[in-house]
């Protein structure tokens, strides 16, 4: 919630509070309020009392959650309730300065949010790391061979999804190796039907973080303004051992995406990319032009990376004579071009390797100098290759450039040099790809250490890019609200943790057992009719449980575990039953998408042959019509199929249903949709 505003209206709120008290105040009887903070908090609590007491919801029933704010008349209602119950987990953002304003006046207050003993709750950054790993593990797999000059790069087009890529260095063939390296043995690693207890991943997932340490070595990779990642992450649990995860902000768009590797054994690897879930969206998205001031707080970090934007263009011969020829005679020596390959390599850093008298690398065993010369070796510095190889393949190319023989290059002879050159770099195990990044935010890439990546950020890459200023004037061009239909560009960071756990029904009994055990000892003389009421409600806990087993667990009837879904708040149900939710971006819950996202939705839809898309309640009806009414086929005639889920952070249209009722129908959708 926007932090400024809600410290205007508490002050303001503080000023009328005792004029509107006595206007508002509470019954002259003795029964009992209990407030909650939004509608399944309320389920939770009437559940257990039952008729006993008043359980009441603070927030209307036409406002969600993340975008309410109390009134004056609801800080009255709740210093008069008795005790207050809300979600926690960061979901209600005001409730923290409304108790604290409150002081001595308010209620008796507790977090709901719970999980069974031994779990912990899903945080955004776990939940993108498991991903990573799952696919990498077991797929599905996509094979893609990468354009080895930078202005085809088009040619491949690279998405973030749920799907591995597959992806060869220019000149190679041997797609199939992926079975091989990257994932044998991984068929055996532990997935979302082993209960939650692995998602705690701050110390074992973590502990590598090395932030932006290993990025000074990006020196040598000059010719563009690449994106820098926000973290590198090393060690994830799940994963291959010798994958690292960079996380990357990004805007919507395309990029062009360059790959680099020394290693021949990664001349095909793995790559996984997918987007990270955030917080709720509140309707105040900010200024996005503050993301300029955001990414350019990135160099700070990376010195090496702070020239780059003096390297964009490609190499003429013009431009080598300007930067290397030191005596001005308009023709470039061996002695000039040697000297300025080692000014490049005075700027990266080197490592120290043991090596023979032939200056071949024979032992990266030997750790130190001392072990090194003891075995009669020598124990120098390389950039990671062979210095010595690497001079005699640049003088075999110097000469054959030198048409004239007499030791130097003019513009022609470098023409023909810098195209060799070129190649050679092709040769080594660079290649191009294209990536498609649909909505803005926070993308998690899973590759092997022993490939580089860069995302370039000059040129004709990103579609989309000159609209970004007109964000913050147009929400309904805004089309963030899928995974991270979170994202809250406002002075609020966003929440690190997925709130939404009371759609696991297994969560919600360890909830209802939390607020049983605070209700008993508020009012001990109901002891017995809580306990009553919430065995009951327990019971038909369990036996929406049992339904998700049946369908989706071991021998489930369900064959297919992957959703669509306009907002992926189901993150605890598709850890608990082993269900993929797709966010489908574009159809926000809460607001009215626009004729560009709606074909947006339309094209994926069609480009992933979804068949049933799963929406909220409330979202907004006309743009489904439209889009059902957009992907008729002879392959669909009647259209993609619609169905609900229900988040019940708001009311249900219908007064009859309650947490139970929606629970049980958000079961037979995905059942139906699933064709169990």
């Amino acid at each position: 919630m926007r932090k400024r505003t809600m410290q205007v209206f508490l002050t303001a709120s503080i000023l009328i509070f005792s004029s509107l008290a006595g206007c508002l105040g509470t019954d002259d009887d003795d029964d009992v309020t209990i407030m909650t903070s939004t509608y399944h908090v309320g389920q939770l609590v009437s559940a257990i009392v039952g008729d006993t007491m008043d359980v009441e919801v603070l927030s209307p029933s036409n406002v969600p959650v993340h975008d309410y704010e109390p009134s004056a008349a609801d800080l009255v209602r709740l210093k008069d309730s008795e005790m207050f119950f809300y979600h926690g987990l960061g979901l209600e953002t005001w409730v923290d300065a409304t108790l604290d304003m409150l002081g001595d006046d308010k209620p008796t207050s507790f977090a709901t949010h719970a999980l069974p003993t031994g779990e912990s709750a899903l945080d955004y950054e776990g939940i993108l790391l498991r991903e990573l790993c799952e696919h990498l593990a077991e797929g599905p797999y996509e094979t893609s061979e990468l354009s080895d000059e930078e202005g085809h790069a088009e040619d491949v087009e690279l998405h973030a999804e749920h799907v591995t890529h597959t992806i060869t260095f220019p000149g190679h063939d041997d797609h199939d190796d992926h079975a091989d390296d990257d994932h044998d043995d991984h068929a055996e690693d532990d997935h979302a039907d082993d209960d939650l207890d692995d998602h705690d991943h701050a110390e074992d997932d973590h502990a590598d973080h090395s932030d932006h340490e290993d990025h000074d070595d990006h020196g040598d990779h000059d010719d563009h303004n690449h994106a820098e990642p926000m973290e590198k992450i090393e060690q994830v649990t799940g994963c291959p051992e010798d994958t690292v995860v960079y996380i990357y902000e990004l805007e919507e768009g395309e990029y062009v995406v360059e790959f680099e590797t020394e290693d021949e054994d990664h001349s095909t690897f793995n790559m996984v990319a997918l987007k990270m879930g955030g917080a709720h969206a509140h309707h105040d998205h900010g200024d996005h032009d503050d993301h300029g001031d955001d990414h350019d707080d990135h160099g700070d970090d990376h010195d090496d990376h702070s020239d780059h934007d003096d390297h964009d263009e490609e190499m003429t011969p013009e431009m080598a004579l300007e930067m290397f020829d030191t005596n001005n005679d308009s023709m470039l020596s061996w002695d000039e071009f040697m000297e300025s390959m080692e000014d490049e390599h005075d700027e990266h850093e080197s490592d120290m390797v043991c090596y023979d008298m032939t200056l071949h690398a024979v032992n990266e065993s030997y750790a130190n100098q001392t072990d090194c010369e003891a075995a009669g070796l020598m124990w120098t510095e390389s950039s990671g290759h062979d210095d010595h190889d690497e001079e005699e393949v640049y003088q075999a190319i110097w000469n054959e450039s030198d048409t004239n023989m007499d030791g130097n290059l003019n513009v022609t002879e470098l023409e023909h040099f810098i195209h060799e050159m070129e190649e050679l770099d092709r040769e080594e195990g660079v290649g191009y790809a294209v990536i498609h990044i649909e909505a803005e935010g926070e993308y998690g890439f899973a590759i092997p250490h022993d490939v580089e990546m860069f995302i370039l950020m000059e040129g004709d890459g990103h579609e989309g890019h000159d609209d970004h200023d007109d964000h913050g004037d147009d929400l309904s061009n805004h089309d963030d609200h899928g995974d991270d239909d979170h994202d809250d560009h406002g002075d609020e960071e966003a929440l690190a943790y997925d709130p939404h756990s009371w759609l696991d029904p297994v969560a919600f009994k360890a909830q209802a057992s939390f607020v049983l055990e605070e209700l008993k000892k508020a009012y001990p003389a109901l002891a017995d009719t809580f306990q009553s009421n919430a065995d009951a409600f327990m019971m038909s806990l369990d036996k929406i449980d049992s339904g998700y087993k049946a369908a989706f667990g071991d021998g489930g009837t369900c064959t297919k575990n992957s959703v669509a879904a306009n907002h992926n708040a189901y993150a605890y149900v598709a850890y608990r039953y082993d269900i993929e939710f797709v966010t489908v971006h574009g159809l926000d819950p809460e607001g009215e998408p626009s004729a560009a996202d709606i074909a947006k939705v339309v094209e994926k839809i069609g480009d992933d042959e979804i068949s049933v898309l799963f929406v909220e309640e409330y979202t907004d009806v006309t743009a489904v019509n439209s889009i059902v009414d957009q992907t008729k086929s002879s392959t669909m005639p009647d259209g993609v199929s619609v169905l609900t889920l229900y988040t019940m952070e708001l009311a249900p249209k219908d007064s009859n249903d309650d947490y139970l009722s929606l629970m049980q129908k958000n079961l037979d959708n995905l059942k139906t949709g699933l064709g169990c």
